[in-house]
């Protein structure tokens, strides 16, 4: 099975992150889950850096909190531009564009992330090796089906020991035996079809049962024979109420519509059922608990001072 790419957009984080000076200097975990959010965000986002700190701030729980930085508690957002992990508008680091207002830039995002421009021309060039292969795959699909088609084509001659012709015509003296060679390929494969005809044995014919045989809804006079009868009472007893019963099914076929082969047979699927239900209401008899009433908001009142003592 061929593994399908990961869609998802992936961000390159050093695995001594945390031993950046910048943020060794604040020393503070929510700096640092803060600054990670920033780079996922730009990378979600294909922003090149530029993302917003309000919303950075509010997704890692950083919003309105302070921390240590340089002897003084300033915000977050504050902070890490202090140390220069961001950059506000107006910040004179000449490898990091400006940000519009409203905005921050993560320091040196595009040194160490794939840029917008970057992701894009990847897409493009996985689209285009992707048409390519499929191209190629197709061309040598339709190769090998066609060089099938051939030999198969071929396949009828070389079975009857023919020669192909030559540039020239056919070579003196194939033409007799070429026919000869068709012939006796011929006898053989009509004697062949004889044989296998023979030996197929004939179908067996459809008994007047089998063909009259249709599914039929259920009518509503459908009666109860004296054989079901029996067959009921012998196997239900007197734990099932037979005419009842036999109503409740008459009722429920009727809605449904369903066509039977045999109704007889449905009849007595019907009645084991409902002899089921009998023996396990007899067995476990369902148990109803009278409705109270509580009684009126003074009684409950009264109820609860003597419950509690009062």
């Amino acid at each position: 099975m061929r593994r399908q790419r990961d869609p998802r957009r992936f961000s390159m984080i050093d695995n001594n992150i945390a031993e950046n000076p910048k943020l060794m200097e604040l020393d503070d975990a929510g700096a640092f889950a803060t600054y990670l959010m920033s780079i996922f965000t730009a990378g979600n986002t294909m922003s090149d850096g530029k993302v917003k700190p309000d919303y950075i701030l509010r997704k890692t729980g950083t919003a309105g909190r302070t921390v240590l930085c340089r002897g003084k508690q300033v915000p977050y957002d504050h902070a890490l531009i202090t140390v220069g992990l961001w950059h506000a508008p107006g910040h004179h680091c000449k490898r990091c564009p400006q940000p519009p207002p409203g905005f921050v830039w993560v320091h040196d995002y595009t040194a160490h992330q794939p840029s917008r421009a970057e992701r894009e021309d990847l897409v493009s060039e996985r689209r285009r090796n992707g048409v390519e292969g499929a191209k190629k795959r197709w061309a040598e699909h339709n190769a090998a089906k066609e060089a099938a088609r051939q030999a198969a084509a071929e396949a009828p001659a070389a079975a009857l020991g023919t020669a192909p012709a030559t540039a020239g015509g056919t070579a003196p003296g194939t033409a007799p035996a070429m026919a000869r060679a068709t012939a006796d390929g011929m006898a053989r494969a009509m004697a062949s079809a004889e044989e296998a005809l023979a030996d197929t044995p004939e179908p067996p014919e459809k008994t007047v049962a089998s063909r009259s045989r249709r599914k039929t809804k259920i009518r509503s006079d459908f009666a109860v024979s004296d054989e079901m009868r029996a067959w009921a009472t012998e196997r239900a007893g007197d734990i099932v109420d037979l005419d009842a019963s036999h109503e409740r099914f008459i009722d429920y076929w009727l809605g449904r519509g369903t066509p039977m082969d045999d109704w007889s047979a449905q009849w007595r699927s019907w009645m084991m059922e409902e002899q089921r239900k009998a023996r396990d209401n007899a067995r476990f008899p369902r148990r109803r608990t009278p409705y109270q009433n509580p009684g009126s908001s003074q009684e409950l009142d009264e109820s609860w001072a003597r419950a509690v003592g009062q």
